[in-house]
């Protein structure tokens, strides 16, 4: 939430003097943009059925790709030219780095069939019902 609250104060002071000084005006911009842009998530996140699901279903596909799998590719991108003799750590953090990357992989697959699988059975649990809708969203049994 601090990405939309943060390019919505930077637009709304952008060429004032407010925007990099420690005033009023300032600290209630940032409060009032980072406290508006919570309550339209709230809202939005209130008003979809399905919405933890679909939360699980971007973290699955996006998750490991930008923040575990990185890792591997990097060690071996800065590592990989200095070869065997650089180190007596140099062959296992090579097996490391692909035990990573291949374990991202897993759960990448694993995380996204289960959460598409959670989609599918939330949606089915309430009945088809759109976000939306006049329908019941409380839970409530």
């Amino acid at each position: 939430m601090q990405i939309p609250a943060k390019y919505i104060f930077v637009h709304l002071l952008r060429g004032s003097r407010h925007l990099n000084s420690n005033s009023f005006v300032h600290w209630g911009c940032w409060l009032g943009c980072t406290f508006g842009v919570t309550v339209i998530a709230y809202i939005i996140a209130s008003s979809i059925p399905i919405f933890d699901s679909l939360v699980s279903l971007i973290g699955a596909l996006l998750g490991t790709v930008l923040c575990f799998q990185p890792y591997g590719c990097m060690w071996l991108y800065d590592n990989w030219g200095k070869g065997k003799g650089a180190s007596q750590f140099w062959l296992p953090m090579v097996g490391f780095s692909v035990f990573v990357i291949i374990v991202g992989t897993f759960l990448t697959i694993a995380g996204t069939y289960g959460s598409v699988v959670g989609v599918l059975n939330s949606y089915k649990e309430s009945g088809g019902v759109g976000a939306f809708s006049c329908a019941d969203n409380s839970n409530s049994t």
